[in-house]
C-alpha cells in the first residue's frame, strides 16, 4: 500500500497518525501578538538585544522585594519577574543551562508550486525523521532536515544567514531520488533557522534554582509548536 500511495519502491512501510494536523506557525504567532497588543497590556520591543541581567538588592520602597535588572541594547529594565523564552539562545544568558540547551541549525527548501506534482495531503517524515515535508494546498512542498549528512549534524551553530552546501545538496536531490515523478524539481527558496535542543530531549520549563522569580521556557528540540501549548 505504501509503494502505491507514494509511487516509490523505496517506501515499504509506514506509521499513520490519525490525530496529526497542520497549521501555519507564522500566522499563529502574528495572530497571538496582534490580539495581545489589542489588550493594551503588552509592550513589545523588537530589535532589542539583551546583554545581561542580575538581581538587585532589596530597596525599602520596594517593600523588601528583590528586583531584577535587565541590560539591553536600548537601555535597562527593572522588573519583579523575568521569563526567558529564548529557546536556542537561552544558555547565552543563563549560565546554569549551558550544555543543557544547545543551538542546532535546521535547513529547509520550498519548491515551485507550478512545477511540483501532488504527493501527499499530510505531513511526512522519512528516514526516521531525518527528512520531513509538507505539501501546501498550492502544491508547494516545504521540506527540511538532512542534518546528518554533515559531520557535526549542525549542532552548536547559530548563524542562520548562510546555508550548508552539503545539506543543500541532500535536500535538493532527496525527492527526485525517492520519487521518480520529481525529476527536474525546481527549488525556489532555501533558508536556515536555529532550534533549541535539550540534552535529554525534554523542554526546560519553570523557575530557575537559586534565582527567585526568574523563569525559563525553552529547549523544545524542534517540537515547540506541539509542546508549547502544554507549557501554559
Amino acid at each position: 500500500h505504501c509503494e502505491s500511495l507514494f509511487s516509490s519502491e523505496y517506501i515499504v512501510g509506514a506509521l499513520f497518525n490519525a490525530f496529526g494536523g497542520d497549521m501555519s506557525c507564522a500566522q499563529m504567532v502574528f495572530t497571538l501578538v496582534r490580539e495581545a497588543l489589542k489588550t493594551g497590556n503588552l509592550n513589545l520591543q523588537t530589535q532589542t538585544v539583551v546583554h545581561s541581567w542580575h538581581h538587585e538588592k532589596p530597596h525599602t520602597n520596594d517593600h523588601g522585594e528583590t528586583k531584577i535588572r535587565v541590560h539591553t541594547s536600548r537601555g535597562e529594565i527593572l522588573t519583579s519577574k523575568l521569563l526567558f523564552a529564548t529557546n536556542a539562545y537561552t544558555s547565552e544568558l543563563v549560565d546554569v543551562l549551558k550544555g543543557k540547551i544547545v543551538p542546532v541549525r535546521g535547513q529547509a527548501i520550498a519548491t515551485n508550486p507550478h512545477k511540483t506534482p501532488t504527493l501527499a495531503t499530510f505531513d511526512v517524515q522519512l528516514d526516521y525523521g531525518d527528512v520531513y515535508f509538507h505539501q501546501q494546498p498550492d502544491k508547494t512542498i516545504i521540506m527540511g532536515g538532512s542534518r546528518r549528512v554533515t559531520a557535526g549534524h549542525q549542532v552548536g551553530l547559530t548563524d542562520d544567514s548562510v546555508i550548508d552546501p552539503l545539506v543543500s545538496d541532500a535536500l535538493h536531490s532527496y525527492l527526485p531520488g525517492m520519487f521518480g515523478k520529481f525529476a527536474g524539481l525546481e527549488v525556489t527558496q532555501e533558508w536556515t533557522g536555529i532550534m533549541g535542543f535539550s540534552c535529554d530531549g525534554n523542554p526546560w520549563v519553570g523557575e530557575l534554582p537559586s534565582n527567585p522569580n526568574v523563569y525559563v521556557c525553552g529547549g523544545f528540540t524542534g517540537g515547540g509548536v506541539q509542546a508549547g501549548w502544554l507549557m501554559g
